[in-house]
């Protein structure tokens, strides 16, 4: 009694123990990996700006060997609206500067930063003249500076020396009172990197309030399943057929799990004729009654038809996202040449509305697949591209695809409005949306779906983006045979 009392125990506590420590792991993962992409998206920007500014200082010089500093010519070498230069005397008093932000103190360093009116971070770059009677100072702004969320951001040079800090350098240490999960990332072609420091204690109240709930499941389960070994004992003591009892009860949890995996399909589409009478009803009342009472009661009538309708679509795509998960995958040869075609084809009004140019490079391969899953993945990444497009520019969008050793790497990018770092993970999950609903429409099911659809046929998909500039979604499929 006693070792099945252990039993017990150990079945109910044992499983809730490696899920809690499983999902411990995987969000501190989930924050290092963040911390990681947001330090690499400094370095990759400061490099760029720090390249600019390189090249300006010598147009600069230039400039002023010819006697050449007007305003015109000041702008035609800066390349950025908000940047500005300064020349500075032996005295340290400034001989020319071509903004107010530029007229305080020369630098004391080759490469130091200051901060501007609202928030914006300038990376000043020195170098003196040939006779080293003036110093030439140009001042570029690092937006992602500006943007970052993160605990700390610090940029120090390879000796040590912090140049930059968006507040107090923390230790890579942890103590029981701030544990920091640290990312350091060297910026390309400069002695210089990237600290970004993230405090886990935020990330994981989510992961703490699982725990809890996953353990007291447990508790419970133990304080239940005590009496049940207790009569199971004394019954297996009495029936010499525990066998039979046992093989029962397996084929009883296998179809339990089956039906578990039916729920989702079952709630979603027996759903859909309640809510279908409920719109019904209600459009009808709009018809009959639009115009005939209050302006309130027409706004509600309104609100109540859009919220059925939002209802509506989301049960659609929901039932469409559980029928991707049941049953066998019925693969056979497809050209996704042809389902591209397709989805343009389907998308042909929404390409039009936006003013898009759809580039598609190459020739596209054949895979084994179900077509018609794989057409939701092209149809919902090319209408996301087209429809977080940017106001100022046209809306490009190329599909193209490589080798990845036995893989096909399909790849969707865009010039819209891009997707923070922190963010780029997130994406996928069931109904995660990063905007307001009356901005832009939709869900937040389409990237769930993609994400079902390539992991169901053997691949992964991921994003690449910098925020302001695009998107680009790559995803992966085995190679036929």
């Amino acid at each position: 009694m006693a070792m099945l009392g252990l039993l017990g125990l150990l079945a109910c506590l044992g499983p809730a123990a490696f899920v809690i420590a499983s999902d411990w792991l995987e969000t501190r993962q989930m924050a290092q990996r963040g911390g990681d992409s947001l330090a690499a998206s400094v370095a990759t920007q400061l490099s760029r700006t720090l390249e600019q500014g390189r090249s300006v200082l010598p147009q600069l010089m230039h400039l002023l060997a010819k006697g050449n500093i007007s305003s015109t010519a000041l702008a035609n070498v800066l390349p950025d609206g908000s940047a500005w230069v300064a020349v500075y005397g032996a005295s340290g008093k400034p001989v020319l500067v071509s903004a107010v932000a530029g007229q305080g103190r020369p630098p004391t360093l080759p490469l130091s930063f200051v901060r501007q009116a609202d928030g914006e971070v300038m990376a000043l770059l020195s170098e003196p003249s040939a006779d080293r009677s003036q110093l030439m100072v140009v001042a570029l702004p690092v937006p992602v500076l500006r943007t970052t969320s993160a605990s700390t951001l610090t940029i120090e040079t390879t000796a040590g020396d912090i140049l930059f800090s968006d507040g107090a350098r923390q230790s890579t240490v942890s103590t029981p009172q701030t544990d920091v999960l640290s990312s350091l990332q060297p910026v390309p072609g400069q002695p210089l990197r990237v600290f970004v420091g993230t405090e886990t204690h935020q990330l994981m109240e989510p992961w703490r309030q699982r725990a809890l709930r996953a353990g007291g499941a447990a508790l419970v389960a133990t304080l239940l399943v005590g009496p049940v070994l207790l009569i199971l004992a004394r019954r297996l003591a009495r029936d010499t057929r525990d066998s039979a009892a046992l093989q029962a009860a397996n084929r009883e949890l296998s179809r339990s799990n089956a039906d578990l995996e039916q729920f989702a399909y079952v709630a979603s589409h027996d759903l859909k004729e309640p809510l279908r009478n409920i719109a019904s009803y209600v459009q009808l009342l709009q018809r009959r009654y639009q115009g005939k009472l209050d302006e309130d009661a027409d706004a509600f009538i309104g609100y109540t038809v859009d919220g059925v309708r939002r209802l509506q679509m989301i049960i659609n795509e929901l039932l469409a996202y559980s029928r991707i998960g049941t049953g066998p995958l019925q693969q056979s040869p497809v050209q996704t040449g042809a389902v591209l075609s397709s989805v343009l084809g389907s998308l042909k009004a929404a390409i039009a509305e936006a003013g898009a140019v759809v580039d598609v490079r190459g020739p596209l391969p054949v895979v084994m697949g179900d077509a018609g899953q794989l057409t939701s993945v092209f149809q919902n990444l090319l209408a996301n591209a087209l429809k977080y497009r940017r106001d100022d520019v046209r809306a490009e969008v190329k599909v193209s695809v490589a080798e990845m050793g036995g893989s096909w790497c399909f790849s969707v990018a865009d010039n819209g409005i891009g997707i923070d770092p922190l963010y780029q993970t997130q994406i996928f999950e069931l109904f995660k949306r990063l905007h307001a609903r009356d901005r832009y429409g939709g869900s937040g099911i389409g990237l769930a779906v993609c994400q079902r659809v390539v992991e169901r046929h053997g691949g992964s998909i991921w994003v690449d983006s910098i925020p302001g500039q695009g998107a680009c979604f790559h995803f992966t499929l085995p190679k036929m045979g």
